[in-house]
């Protein structure tokens, strides 16, 4: 295949400097998928998007790095449910075994040293696809170790088309639904955790019925990642990062969740937040006392109420309870607390002081006298099942979310009013998000590097630049020790010469 250069592609390095293949960094992409999810094609798609721009695409499959731990879980190659319950076991073991959820992990990491040679040179032009990602300790490490030249993709399938390739590939009706739940999230220790791991990525992408949307997404993806052409957000990127801008002005001491709420045409209607309301509308701000959120008041509330609920309980089915003096029951409370946290009053949702994000999105749109008819609500987390009888209520045609909530039983209580995933023009449309995640949305769509570093989009002559890259993303070899180093030798090389030699 011809290289990219040959056809009229130019890579350029930061600052404008055309320095070959050096200016094509080295990157780690992980994926993270859904049981069921057709990898290969992106696989595939991503590989020839890459070698197209001048790149070496390798796989590595964590899965394979299981082979090198003795367990006792063994491989199975009796048809595809087997084979994938076996893997999960056997992955399982080894990180049960190792005491590190982020074993599959660190095994590519050092594979991906073996190949740097004994010199541990850096690979210009090299992408390292590791296939894939589980749990979010691998996240975590492979961020730590890597930095900006580490990129997570996450690969959306429906449910539907997942339970279609896994009955494509021999899997038997009794076994996918069992596959795909313990996919999501096991509840042994140190088992798969998509659930908590699929919300991490930097980028998500779709994959079903369509190859050629996937390989069209794919294409935008490594373009992005590479700066090559102008591409700008799409509107569910736009909407979703004003709702993770709004996020950030919570002071909630549980999570940050932000909601918008934009128009037919994407004009921004409203945002919101989770936070505390006060006198007068709307939400408390920062510096505008008086200030009576919840970090200022020591506690969360919907945690008080919970103890107290638990507290009821027991005095009436627990004898050891009510006979134990106030000390002991301050020493037995957290155990009972532990004990109750996965049932539904761990879960309980309606005694904390915020306003949801969706629900101050709809509420904000209220007093400004807006219809929220017809609009698209994106939120940063599923939303509950409180905010989800609003969202009907008010009108809303979809919601768009990146984070699940476990808590909500927005599907149990509204089935007749709403539909996750499956569109149909008498529900609701709750859906994933697809496109650039809020966390790389500066990154991958500003015209200045984090460094501030400006890269054109016109030549001198007014002409737009389409055929050059100026990626965003990239290995940072030196540590901000070394690279202080290096800053102090240039100034003392250039005070001892002198300013005028």
């Amino acid at each position: 295949m011809k290289r990219r250069e040959e056809r009229g592609i130019r890579p350029l390095a930061a600052g404008g400097e055309n320095t070959g293949e050096s200016a094509r960094p080295e990157l780690v992409i992980g994926l993270t998928a859904a049981v069921g999810t057709p990898l290969d094609l992106v696989e595939s798609g991503l590989s020839s998007a890459l070698v197209s721009l001048g790149y070496g695409a390798e796989t590595l499959r964590l899965s394979e790095y299981i082979d090198s731990f003795e367990l006792k879980a063994v491989k199975s190659s009796r048809g595809e449910a087997n084979r994938i319950d076996a893997a999960m076991r056997r992955g399982n073991e080894a990180r049960r075994k190792t005491g590190r959820d982020d074993i599959l992990a660190l095994a590519a990491i050092a594979e991906i040293r073996r190949r740097r040679g004994p010199e541990s040179r850096a690979l210009p032009a090299r992408a390292f696809v590791l296939r894939q990602l589980k749990r979010p300790e691998e996240v975590q490490l492979l961020r730590r170790t890597y930095g900006a030249g580490f990129v997570v993709i996450g690969v959306y399938s429906s449910r539907v088309e997942r339970e279609k390739f896994l009955k494509q590939q021999g899997t038997r009706p009794s076994e996918i639904a069992s596959l795909i739940l313990r996919d999501e999230h096991e509840s042994e220790l140190g088992g798969q955790s998509l659930r908590d791991t699929f919300h991490l990525a930097d980028l998500f992408i779709e994959v079903g019925g369509d190859p050629a949307g996937a390989e069209r997404e794919v294409k935008r993806a490594t373009h992005l990642l590479l700066g090559l052409g102008i591409s700008t957000p799409t509107r569910a990127e736009f909407g979703m990062f004003q709702a993770y801008a709004a996020s950030l002005r919570s002071a909630q001491l549980g999570r940050q969740v932000g909601a918008c709420l934009l128009s037919e045409i994407g004009d921004v209607i409203s945002v919101g937040t989770n936070e505390a309301p006060r006198f007068g509308g709307g939400l408390y701000w920062e510096g505008e006392p008086p200030d009576a959120r919840d970090h200022r008041l020591g506690r969360d509330s919907s945690d008080e109420a919970k103890e107290e609920i638990l507290r009821e309980v027991l005095e009436k089915i627990d004898p050891e309870w009510s006979r134990a003096s106030a000390k002991e029951k301050r020493r037995l409370l957290p155990e009972r607390l532990e004990r109750l946290a996965s049932t539904r009053i761990g879960s309980l949702t309606e005694f904390g002081r915020a306003v949801h994000a969706e629900a101050e999105a709809i509420v904000s749109a209220a007093r400004m006298g807006v219809s929220t008819r017809e609009t698209e609500l994106y939120c940063t987390t599923f939303p509950c099942h409180v905010c989800a009888k609003h969202i009907v209520a008010a009108g809303i045609r979809s919601v768009t979310f990146i984070e699940p909530y476990p808590k909500s039983r927005a599907l149990d209580l509204h089935q007749d009013s709403i539909s996750l995933e499956v569109p149909d023009q008498k529900k609701v449309l709750f859906r994933p998000f697809v496109g650039v995640a809020p966390r790389a949305f500066a990154r991958l769509f500003s015209m200045k590097t984090a460094d501030g570093i400006e890269n054109p989009r016109k030549d001198e002559r007014g002409h737009a630049i389409l055929d050059q890259m100026h990626a965003r993303v990239g290995m940072t070899y030196f540590s901000s020790l070394q690279r202080e180093d290096l800053a102090a030798q240039d100034l003392d090389s250039i005070t001892k010469k002198g300013p005028n030699r």
